[in-house]
């Protein structure tokens, strides 16, 4: 049965009251189904280890970090062009990550170099980003805005980091997330940032909490999800999976998030009863006028397992399957 969440929004918000009351949230669920998808195009075959995919002007980019390009579509999925190859030199990707628009460039996160890469209009490499030299940056998604560079980067006493891509100017803030041990803080305070109208999100990785902040890097809002019945049992046994980890190892909840008109996305990895890993459910929290998170449903991918990268706009959900190596377009309404 189809499902629109705007229709649903008193009975919700009754059933909001009812259910935090009762320590768990139902949210409702809009099943999608494959409208068309791609694994091969006629001259670039994609492998299985897309990072990132964003939308711009009506066309879909997106990484992948096996063979080191980028490629271009439309929203049919027909290819439009590639960039990029595989190598060691100034110009080339070695494991590219994530990427942003910053107006009419793009920027790259080149693992090999551990540098943002930024390529103009005219597809030409201009002098790259170092990272800043006293933290911890793991390949999380990053914005700009402003010409400030923001993305999460763990130091002794701070969560996130910012470069201003003119002058190279550096600021760090946002409170660390305490664990058990020094190990674990480091490798666990990872976090997922995306740009919204006036401010910015960032989704914590391995635990249901989002950050809202200002672009002076001054939190706002700190919302935890984890009273959603969706998510509840997944976290229970993340918990006990953790617990018998070693100090420098983690489990990851989050696997990629996006922002689209007033909507937060995320999907997340949902751990079954025989224990194996799955990702293909993405919630939606709207974002209020008071600052506030509001669950409004989950979108199920329906006969896909492991969803990598994705990305929304008004009418569509698309995403990247990376064991069938497969780019799929979903009807969102």
């Amino acid at each position: 049965m189809s499902i629109n969440f705007n229709t649903l929004n008193i009975v919700f918000l009754l059933l909001f009251l009812v259910s935090c009351s009762q320590g768990s949230i139902k949210i409702p669920e809009k099943k999608l189904v494959e409208e068309t998808s791609v694994n091969e195009f006629e001259t670039s075959f994609f492998s299985s280890d897309v990072r990132s995919i964003l939308i711009k002007d009506q066309t879909l980019y997106f990484t992948d970090k096996e063979t080191c390009k980028l490629f271009i579509t439309d929203f049919n999925l027909n290819l439009l062009e590639t960039f990029g190859q595989k190598g060691r030199g100034p110009e080339d990707f070695l494991g590219p990550y994530h990427i942003s628009f910053p107006k009419d460039s793009l920027i790259v996160f080149n693992d090999f170099s551990r540098e943002f890469d930024i390529i103009n209009s005219e597809r030409e490499f201009l002098s790259p980003i170092s990272l800043p030299s006293k933290g911890r940056y793991a390949g999380n998604k990053f914005f700009i805005h402003d010409n400030w560079l923001y993305f999460s980067y763990y130091t002794d006493d701070s969560s996130l980091g910012a470069i201003n891509t003119k002058t190279g100017e550096e600021k760090f803030f946002g409170k660390i997330i305490s664990f058990s041990n020094k190990k674990q803080e480091r490798i666990r305070n990872n976090w997922e940032l995306v740009k919204g109208e006036k401010t910015f999100f960032a989704v914590l990785n391995n635990l249901p909490i989002i950050k809202q902040y200002d672009f002076d890097g001054n939190l706002i809002n700190e919302y935890n999800y984890k009273n959603l019945r969706i998510i509840k049992t997944t976290l229970e046994r993340n918990k006990n999976k953790q617990e018998k980890l070693a100090d420098n190892a983690y489990i990851k909840l989050v696997r990629d998030v996006y922002y689209f008109e007033h909507s937060l996305f995320i999907l997340y990895n949902t751990r079954e009863d025989n224990g194996k890993i799955s990702s293909n459910i993405i919630l939606e929290f709207k974002h209020q006028k008071d600052n506030n998170m509001q669950p409004t449903g989950y979108y199920h991918l329906s006969n896909q397992n492991s969803i990598s990268a994705f990305a929304v706009n008004r009418d569509n959900i698309f995403a990247f399957e990376r064991r069938k190596g497969s780019l799929i377009k979903y009807q969102k309404k």
